[in-house]
């Protein structure tokens, strides 16, 4: 195996979960509240992925899955 690409083929489950989102208007007033779906990742295997700290990623949704890609320099 290529140092570039390492061995990271272990399944991971996540649920979606939700985010509540405030809108408030100009006084601050609360107007409503929103869910939105949410998936938080997390965790060493990302870097094992060569996903590491504070680069950019590209996120595409691709026949029903979500694929996270570095972001092209």
């Amino acid at each position: 195996m290529d140092k570039s690409e390492p061995a990271t083929s272990q399944a991971l489950l996540h649920l979606i979960s939700y985010v509540s989102r405030r809108h408030a208007d100009r006084s601050d007033m609360t107007r409503y509240y929103s869910r939105s779906p949410s998936l938080h990742l997390q965790d060493h295997w990302l870097e094992a992925a060569g996903f590491e700290i504070d680069i950019p990623v590209v996120i595409t949704v691709e026949q029903g899955q979500l694929v996270i890609r570095p972001a092209p320099e």
